[in-house]
Order: structure tokens, then sequence, then C-alpha cells
């Protein structure tokens, strides 16, 4: 069992991960953005992989999921990952008009598709893009706290033995979602943001008084 830390802190709240005592593969944490050139990085995501299954890219925190994802494929294949080992998950939130061919904003129930999440069930690792990684939350969970099927295929894959990794934009963010109120039957969700600069945000989405 092995459990990688590289480079700084990731959203491992949005991903909801179980204890990583209990993880049976990989997490490589990337804080800030990837180098292409990152030979380093690169390969312990890579080298890190089972030998069977592949890559999948997921792009959603991204504000150009499809470029992102592309641009990844590329790093990896430059990095020695062969192109039938790499898959991309489609799944954003917003469109890019720099990518007319596809709109990104039909992607944003993907993670709840069963049909789309059992494509990629031997999964070999998980790279999340960098970007707004709230958005990762948003729509890998619901606002009461469900985890949808590719959320749940995550945890699996990583209790496996596959690697999960991906990158930050140099923020933290904690998430506590649906966290029960002492003594009543209501449900709090809030974050706390914490930024390279020190700035420290609290964001709420449904505490009540």
């Amino acid at each position: 069992n092995r459990i990688q830390a590289l480079f700084g802190a990731w959203l491992l709240s949005a991903l909801a991960l179980s204890p990583l005592a209990q993880a049976n593969g990989t997490l490589l944490i990337v804080g800030g953005a990837l180098k292409e050139e990152n030979a380093t990085v690169h390969r312990a995501l890579i080298d890190a992989m089972p030998p069977e299954g592949k890559m999948v890219i997921v792009p959603v925190a991204s504000g150009r999921p499809a470029e992102s994802a592309a641009d990844f494929v590329a790093s990896l294949e430059k990095h020695g990952l062969e192109r039938n080992r790499i898959a991309i998950y489609p799944l954003a939130v917003r469109d890019d008009e720099a990518t007319p061919e596809v709109d990104e904003s039909t992607w944003e129930k993907n993670a709840w598709s069963e049909a789309s999440v059992s494509g990629i069930s031997n999964a070999a690792g998980f790279w999340f893009t960098g970007g707004d990684q709230v958005r990762i939350t948003q729509t890998m969970r619901s606002e009461d706290g469900e985890e949808s099927p590719l959320l749940k295929l995550v945890r699996q894959r990583l209790a496996s033995g596959a690697v999960v990794g991906g990158s930050s934009d140099l923020r933290l963010i904690v998430q506590w979602t649906g966290v029960p109120r002492y003594g009543t039957s209501s449900f709090q969700t809030f974050q706390i943001a914490m930024f390279q600069n020190g700035r420290v945000e609290f964001r709420y989405q449904t505490v009540t008084g």
C-alpha cells in the first residue's frame, strides 16, 4: 500500500475519499499547474497504474474542458503512455466557446450516468485536471450528499490499487456536506477555502440557524 503526496495540497475532500490508511492505491497530489515537461510527475502517475485498465482524464474543474483533456492526453503520450490506455470522461459544468464543435455544458450530468461509468469500470487511474475544484463537488455529489456512480467508482478503484491524481489552482478547499446539527434534524453544508496568498474564505450553502 502506498500513498504519494507531491508538491502541495489538492482537493481531496471533493472526492470524499475514504481515510488514506484504508486506500490500497496511490494518490498523486499536485499543487498548481502541472507542466508538460515535468517528467518526474508524469512518470510517477504512469508508473503507479496497475498493468491493466486505462488512465481516465476528468476535465470537470477546467474552464476549457475539452482542450485541457486533450492537452493531458498529449502529455501522457509524450511521457510514454500508449494512447489505447488513455480515456477521457466527459464531465464539465460550462461550455468553452473556443471549442464550437462540442458543447461541454451537456456533460454536466455524466457523473450520474450508469452506462458511461460502466464503460470505465476497470480504470487503472483517474486524473482530475486543474481549475476550479468546487466543480468536482458540484457534479459528483448531490446537495444532500449522495454520491454519484462516478465518485463511487473512483473510491472503489483507489481501494483496488488504482492511482488517483490531479492538480489544483493553488488553493485548498475543505467541504463539509450534510453535517447534522446537534440536537436538531437539520443538516449543514459549508466550505473553507485557503489561498496561497493567505486569504481564507468561509462559504456557506445550506447552514440554518
